[in-house]
């Protein structure tokens, strides 16, 4: 099995998992994220073996795809501001959060591959 996928990262605090997780999620109508080591761990209680799980951050600069600094955070939120359609406005509210939660250090993206034995 392979994949990728919307991480908290693995040191990530109770009050940061509220103010920087939960805001995703809620955007993004997803129940929670995970972390690397949650994956890992569920993979093997699943009976996979070998699993490998890399932190995206260590191969690309993750801040570049996200709206990390100031001024590109308050250039979303004017828009936001502006924002005549509902549905544009909440994607804008979640690309909003995804940068707040990198700029932070408490969102990655993570790679796994894991293997089930024949």
């Amino acid at each position: 099995m392979a994949g990728e996928d919307w991480l908290a990262t693995d040191l990530i605090s109770k009050d940061m998992l509220k103010k920087w997780i939960q805001p995703i999620c809620k955007t993004w109508a997803i129940p929670m994220l995970g972390t690397g080591s949650c994956y890992l761990t569920q993979f093997e209680n699943a009976g996979f073996v070998n699993n490998l799980y890399v932190d995206m951050q260590s191969e690309i600069l993750l801040s570049k795809g996200f709206s990390v600094t100031e001024t590109q955070q308050s250039q979303l939120r004017e828009e936001i501001q502006s924002c005549q359609s509902p549905l544009l406005e909440l994607t804008l509210e979640g690309l909003l959060s995804l940068g707040q939660a990198v700029a932070a250090g408490a969102f990655t993206i993570g790679r796994f591959i894991a293997h089930k034995p024949a």
